[in-house]
């Protein structure tokens, strides 16, 4: 159960099982699921109580302090977007202390007909940017629908008005993405797509991505593959000092991205207001090895 694990600033992530019970807990909100998360649990929990749990362990940090293997048949990816009414997001943080070549190595094995998978279904940066630190990926995610990334099938989505964005740091990822949707794949090595347009406008959101390797392959069927990201769209009314802001520092992505119309090493499809100033890429090589989806 996570409240053996739970920490000063939030939980540690010793198995594959926590994680299942944690996608369990915020995807459904389930009483007995839930009931593992809390000290003396009631009997029956309340709507209120649910939701204060839910909202508390999606907010949360956890320190992964084991690899950790999760395959499609136990797991469904943690928070999810069905449409823009009905969306819970994961906004917390997900790192390790190992900053080395001992880190922690989450590895998925999904193959599935349900759009925006991964590690999470659904990020979101709610009042501050989720954090991916010190972690290796490796593995597959497959879907047949739309948004598929190791770490998140979706970053940003319409409906979402509070969204800091997602800053990820010290990250290797080996891992396959496959998208065999025909129309819009939105197939990333590490997210799927992101689009800001519903963020309120006061919000400046960032995606900031800082030593990174890539050495696996990104395919998408449709349109919209790309080395670390599929699809990005900024606000639509932003004004430029609050626009979508991408900052890259030290890719290198030596993978293959195999996709449509509509492809990139680092980024597949970008629209709307984004900004990507003078300094905020700073050597990001990409040796990706694009080419026309055939199947």
């Amino acid at each position: 159960s996570m409240k053996n694990t739970e920490t000063s600033t939030g939980y540690d992530i010793l198995s594959s099982h926590q994680i299942i019970y944690l996608s369990a807990a915020i995807n459904t909100m389930n009483d007995e699921v839930l009931k593992l998360m809390l000290d003396n649990p009631p009997e029956i929990l309340d709507y209120t109580t649910r939701k204060q749990t839910r909202d508390k362990l999606s907010s949360s940090e956890y320190r992964v302090t084991a690899s950790i293997m999760l395959s499609g048949k136990g797991f469904d990816p943690i928070g999810f977007y069905a449409d823009e009414n009905n969306f819970v997001p994961f906004s917390g943080k997900l790192y390790s202390d190992s900053s080395g070549t001992d880190r922690p190595t989450i590895e998925l094995d999904i193959d599935t007909a349900s759009e925006n998978v991964g590690l999470f279904g659904m990020i979101a940066g709610i009042n501050k940017p989720v954090e991916i630190e010190n972690l290796i990926f490796t593995g597959n995610v497959k879907t047949s629908s739309y948004g598929a990334g190791i770490i998140a099938g979706c970053i940003s989505a319409p409906g979402q008005k509070n969204n800091y964005g997602v800053k990820v740091s010290n990250v290797d990822s080996s891992a396959h993405i496959t998208s065999t949707s025909g129309g819009d794949s939105y197939a990333g090595g590490l997210f799927g797509w992101g689009d800001f347009t519903s963020v309120d406008t006061t919000i400046h959101p960032q995606i900031e991505f800082n030593d990174i390797n890539m050495t696996g392959t990104v395919t998408a069927y449709g349109s919209y593959g790309g080395g670390l990201v599929g699809y990005l769209c900024g606000q639509s009314q932003a004004v430029a000092s609050n626009q979508l802001n991408i900052s890259l520092n030290t890719i290198r992505q030596n993978g293959t991205v195999e996709s449509g119309p509509s492809s990139g090493g680092i980024i597949g499809g970008l629209f709307g207001a984004i900004t990507c100033q003078d300094g905020d890429v700073d050597n990001a090589n990409s040796v990706a090895e694009l080419k026309a989806a055939s199947r």
